[in-house]
């Protein structure tokens, strides 16, 4: 098992900086999602090369919806693909859409299905060999929905398995989401939160209600050999502290359940 963290906490951060703060720790790889604060990750690479050394990038995330999205968006999204296979990165991201509230609409899953076939057929023009992967997030907060959207598709979509929303918004449990849909699985994001009257706040790793001593216990016993990423959403929730003091609770998760990072 590997391990890293989403950019997403420093969205500020050079990819130096972000490297060297995953250096200091022990880490493996980096996710990246924004870097110098721009979500636009073709046009910062075009304008800042990785520095020597840098650790692989494990995940690139972009911001296409496959229920929504539009010829833009697609074409957008095929820079992103042109970055990975620039950069080495075997995993780009995508989001399903929709909110987890609302039934899936048929005809936006065979909207989904049909760009999924589309990404994989210039994929295959072009040579590119990263893989898409769906995160269970918004409408696929669960593993039965992701699983309606691969019935459309002839070779099932590989998942990113955002542990905290199919626990908290999905309402699976670890062992139920790992059991259905565990061959699928090629990345999991770990974070925490404590409930509230509105929903849920964010927390320090290790502060909250999330199982983390549970799902990393899952994945040693299961034999997991991919990666895993702190999403500390600093990003999308400027109110949270700097990643610098989310990490160290991230640490102690991992020991805690035998992991020892390298630092």
């Amino acid at each position: 098992m590997k391990f890293g963290f989403s950019t997403l906490g420093a969205p500020q951060y050079s990819l130096a900086q972000c490297n060297e703060l995953a250096v200091s720790h022990g880490l493996d790889f980096l996710e990246v999602r924004t870097l110098g604060g721009s979500l636009d990750m073709p046009a910062y690479f075009a304008e800042n090369p990785v520095p020597a050394g840098a650790l692989p990038i494990r995940v690139l995330g972009s911001s296409l919806f496959l229920t929504t999205a539009g010829d833009a968006d697609v074409e957008a999204f095929f820079g992103f693909m042109k970055l990975a296979a620039q950069l080495g990165t075997p995993y780009l991201r995508v989001f399903g859409g929709g909110d987890f509230s609302e039934d899936l609409d048929p005809e936006k899953l065979r909207h989904a299905a049909s760009i999924v076939r589309r990404i994989r057929e210039k994929a295959a023009a072009e040579g590119w060999t990263a893989e898409p992967i769906l995160e269970m997030h918004d409408a696929f907060s669960n593993s039965e929905r992701c699983q309606r959207l691969n019935a459309l598709l002839d070779e099932p979509l590989p998942l990113l398995w955002d542990s905290h929303h199919t626990w908290r918004i999905g309402g699976e449990s670890l062992a139920d989401t790992w059991q259905a849909v565990s061959p699928l699985i090629r990345h999991v994001h770990y974070k925490d939160s404590r409930a509230t009257e509105a929903g849920f706040d964010y927390v320090l790793p290790g502060e909250g209600e999330f199982p983390s001593h549970d799902l990393f216990s899952l994945l040693k016993e299961q034999g997991y050999a991919g990666g895993v990423s702190l999403e500390w959403e600093r990003k999308w929730h400027p109110e949270l502290s700097p990643l610098e003091e989310a990490m160290p609770g991230f640490i102690a998760v991992l020991r805690e359940a035998g992991f020892t990072p390298h630092a």
